[in-house]
C-alpha cells in the first residue's frame, strides 16, 4: 500500500510540474520569444502586445495566428504573407503595427486592423533580428542573417528605408536603449566564413556611428535580453536598462 501511495504522489507530482512549466512558459516567457509549443503547424515565434491580454505567434507555414488569453478558445484571427517559417514578431510600443520577420528574408508592416501586410521588404538572409525605437514613432531596426550581415532602419508609415549598415556579419538580435538614442546589435557568424564573432555592438543614433564592440565570453551567438529589475548584476547596463 505505501509503494502504491508512493507511485500516485510520485506521477501526481509529475503531471503538476508539467503543467505549471506550460503554463510558465506560454503565460511570462512569450514576450521573450519562446516557442509556442501548442501551434500544430509547427514552431515560431511568440510575442505579446504590450498593455493587452494578446499573444501573437508564428508558424513555420509562414501564417501569423493573434490569440486573446482571456478567452477559453484564445485564436481569434489569422494572417498569411510569409513562405516559409515566421522567426521574428514585434509589434510596435503603441500596438498600432507588427512586424515580422521570415525565413524567406522578407520582413513585413502589418496594420493591427487588418490581416494583409501594409508594406514588403526584403532582406538577403532570414530576418530575425528586430527592434522599434521607444523614442520615435514609425521607426523600426532589423537585421538580417549570415549571407545578409545588414542592419537596416525603416519608416514604417512612408514605407521606405532611411539606413542601411553592413556589419560583415549575422544579425542575431537588435535592442534600443530605453532613455538614450542607442542601438545594440547581437552577432553570430561573420560573413563568408565559419568563424562566429560572438559579440555585441552599441550605434549611435542617427549617426549609426559605432560607438564601442563589447566581447560576450560566449561560445556561440547570444541574444539580447532586458529586465527592469534592479537587482540584476551580471548584465550590461545601456541607458537605463539591463542587458544580459
Amino acid at each position: 500500500i505505501t509503494s502504491t501511495k508512493t507511485t500516485f504522489y510520485f506521477l501526481y507530482d509529475i503531471a503538476r510540474m508539467h503543467y505549471l512549466i506550460s503554463f510558465y512558459f506560454f503565460f511570462f516567457q512569450a514576450e521573450d520569444g519562446i516557442r509556442d509549443a501548442q501551434e500544430s503547424r509547427g514552431l515560431g515565434d511568440v510575442y505579446k502586445r504590450q498593455g493587452t491580454g494578446f499573444l501573437t505567434s508564428g508558424a513555420r507555414d509562414g501564417s501569423i495566428f493573434h490569440h486573446d488569453t482571456r478567452l477559453r478558445h484564445a485564436r481569434v484571427s489569422a494572417s498569411t504573407g510569409h513562405m516559409a517559417e515566421v522567426c521574428g514578431l514585434r509589434w510596435c510600443p503603441e500596438g498600432r503595427q507588427l512586424a515580422s520577420g521570415g525565413n524567406d528574408n522578407m520582413l513585413k508592416i502589418w496594420d493591427a486592423r487588418k490581416d494583409v501586410p501594409r508594406h514588403t521588404h526584403d532582406h538577403r538572409a532570414a530576418v530575425k533580428a528586430i527592434a522599434w525605437a521607444p523614442f520615435q514613432r514609425n521607426l523600426l531596426a532589423t537585421g538580417g542573417g549570415t549571407a545578409d550581415g545588414t542592419i537596416r532602419l525603416w519608416n514604417t508609415c512612408r514605407g521606405v528605408q532611411v539606413e542601411c549598415i553592413n556589419t560583415n556579419s549575422q544579425v542575431c538580435s537588435l535592442l534600443w536603449s530605453k532613455k538614450g538614442k542607442e542601438l545594440v546589435s547581437a552577432h553570430g557568424f561573420q560573413c563568408g566564413t565559419p568563424r562566429e564573432l560572438t559579440e555585441l555592438t552599441v550605434w549611435s543614433f542617427p549617426t549609426m556611428r559605432k560607438l564601442t564592440e563589447l566581447q560576450t565570453g560566449h561560445s556561440f551567438r547570444c541574444l539580447l535580453y532586458t529586465s527592469d529589475a534592479a537587482d540584476e548584476e551580471d548584465s550590461v547596463d545601456l541607458g537605463g536598462r539591463r542587458i544580459i
